[in-house]
């Protein structure tokens, strides 16, 4: 006979199973994609046409373009992982829209709202979800999923003439390479690639590689596995004897690096970020500083909506994974094999930026570090010798910039292996100024015109610069003539002895208000190249600069040929100084 406790718990047990069955589990509710924040372009890139597989892309045009569609330049986002899809970059990073969520009485709301720090802001944008079989990308063999990095950028490859091929605006357009983790290994091989067929193709054939830049990358493994002990304790977070046990598993793993044991090798590290995981606490190695890791799920949410996928032109019948365990499989072996050589053979030929978020525990600033100065290439000497220098945004501090030649290091200050979503806005700026070789991002002689211009920028807020009002070719004819003028009469005062050097200003003076009295109307009288360039570059203004920058070259040279040629005689020009004038008896 049961007893009256047991009937009691009995009964509890019903009464708490049919609670569950009545309460309502929290349900998604996922708001369609408005119109504006639809792709330019979206869908397949195929990479092989025999079996179809393809690479699912998205593509954003240039919202404010500083120059002809011919000429913007195209960035190409690349997620890490392995196994990761580019759509996490697309909606919870540097995309235009970025996936949020909203809580109701058991419902959570997903909708899309603007981001601010949008990479597409200048540039056009495309995001591919590589390899194949990750995310929307279709692989129709598992056989065909890459291996190593050598047939990631042959399908890179592939995939990136097939997307310059979707618009002949695209072929002239400068193509940079982008992204962070993982792609650490992917933005080198498919520079690579591109680097080494391009020196096989006919120029009309050729990608229009202009530079290459990786956030927080997996680049040289060996090098990396080796720091994760010592930024940990030199950030407060292990103490000696667990820096010491730490070390000890990164010793593990080198030592299989260097026997080519890729697998075990790849577990070793795998034990390592355990190790610091349970020894820290933290909510993510990611971003030391977080109480919670990322919250990019919201993303695998939202792209598993049918309306959703129709949409953005993806397969619908595809299941979204935000990361692939079977692609992440394939490339166990892959994971610590090194591609610094793939970057030393890129600088040498190509621009390179390297930028981490400062609270990176993975592959953050001391990780990245370790393999730069192993690096083998003629200009690391003279990096490494550069000052870091602060850099500011809008006044405030944004981080940290070195560089020197084509090598680039940036540091960006509150943000971790995510710089995109920790700083949207300073890595827009960041990666536009790297782009477009401005700020401290520039060379010297670049630089130098532009430093009043900025501090004039933020005491005015408005365009002081020189553009044509009238058509490019009237503003170039127009420079020509005034700076010829100008150039004519400082010869005479300034290499002449025969001129009254009292009245030099008056006379250099007069000249330029008659110039600009002339060509201000239509030119703006610019008469020197620093004088268009310098605001050009801090305003993204460059209507007709061609003009500026040529013009009065030519009309420079043009007035002080013409001056030496009418002031050449027989006599010295000590015999000539002796004419008097009425205007040198005054100026004595």
């Amino acid at each position: 006979m049961e007893s009256a406790s047991t009937k009691l718990l009995i009964i509890f047990v019903i009464l708490n199973h049919c609670y569950l069955l009545t309460t309502p589990s929290t349900v998604h509710s996922i708001s369609p994609i408005p119109h504006e924040a639809l792709p330019t372009k979206s869908g397949y890139l195929q990479v092989n046409s025999t079996t179809k597989s393809a690479m699912f892309y998205t593509f954003y045009e240039a919202k404010e373009p500083n120059s002809s569609l011919t000429e913007t330049p195209i960035l190409i986002w690349l997620q890490g992982g392995p196994g990761c899809s580019s759509m996490l970059g697309n909606f919870y990073e540097l995309g235009p829209w970025r996936v949020v969520s909203s809580q109701g009485h058991n419902v959570e709301h997903l909708e899309l709202e603007p981001n601010s720090g949008s990479w597409n802001k200048l540039f056009g944008l495309v995001f591919i979800d590589n390899p194949i079989g990750v995310g929307f990308s279709i692989a129709t063999t598992k056989q065909e999923i890459p291996k190593d990095q050598h047939a990631v950028g042959k399908h890179l490859f592939k995939a990136i003439r097939a997307f310059v091929a979707l618009d002949s605006l695209f072929k002239t357009r400068p193509i940079y390479v982008t992204g962070e983790s993982y792609a650490g290994k992917y933005v080198p091989a498919i520079g690579y690639y591109i680097l080494k067929r391009n020196a096989r193709l006919v120029k009309s054939s050729q990608v229009n590689l202009a530079g290459v830049a990786i956030g927080n990358g997996l680049t040289d493994p060996i090098s990396q596995v080796a720091t994760h002990a010592m930024s940990a304790y030199y950030s407060g977070l292990i103490n000696e004897k667990q820096k010491a046990r730490l070390e000890k598993a990164q010793d593990e793993a080198i030592g299989l690096i260097k026997i080519g044991n890729w697998s075990e090798a790849t577990n070793a590290r795998s034990k390592v970020l355990n190790l610091l995981q349970n020894m820290t606490g933290l909510a993510t190695l990611y971003d030391f500083r977080r109480l919670i890791p990322y919250e990019d799920s919201l993303v695998e949410t939202y792209l598993s909506s049918v309306e959703v996928k129709k949409a953005l032109g993806a397969n619908a019948s595809i299941v979204f994974e935000l990361c692939s365990d079977a692609v992440g499989d394939i490339l166990h072996e892959d994971v610590m094999k090194s591609v610094k050589y793939m970057v030393e053979f890129l600088v040498k030929h190509t621009k390179v930026l390297l930028y981490q978020g400062q609270f990176d525990l993975r592959d953050g600033v001391v990780s990245t570090e370790a393999w730069m100065k192993k690096m083998k290439w003629d200009g690391i000497g003279k990096f490494l010798e550069a000052d870091r220098k602060v850099w500011k945004v809008k006044g405030k501090l944004a981080g940290y910039v070195q560089k020197w030649g084509s090598l680039s290091h940036s540091i960006v200050s509150n943000a971790g292996h995510l710089v995109p979503t920790d700083q949207a806005v300073n890595s827009q700026v960041m990666i536009e100024d790297w782009v477009l070789d401005r700020g401290l991002f520039t060379n010297k002689e670049i630089v130098d015109p532009s430093i009043p211009s900025y501090d004039s920028k933020y005491l005015y807020e408005h365009f002081f610069g020189t553009t044509p009002i009238g058509s490019a070719t009237q503003a170039f004819v127009l420079e020509i003539a005034v700076t010829f003028l100008l150039m004519f009469v400082v010869s005479g005062v300034a290499t002449d002895n025969r001129a009254i050097g009292n009245l030099a200003g008056l006379a250099i003076g007069g000249t330029i208000t008659m110039n600009v009295f002339m060509a201000g109307p239509v030119s703006g009288a610019s008469m020197n190249p620093s004088r268009t360039l310098g605001p050009a570059l801090v305003f993204h203004i460059y209507k007709g600069i061609w003009a500026y920058m040529i013009g009065p070259f030519i009309g420079a040279i043009l007035g002080g040929f013409a001056y030496n040629m009418i002031r050449r005689t027989d006599k010295p020009l000590r015999e000539l100084t002796k004419t008097e004038s009425i205007m040198r008896s005054f100026a004595r």
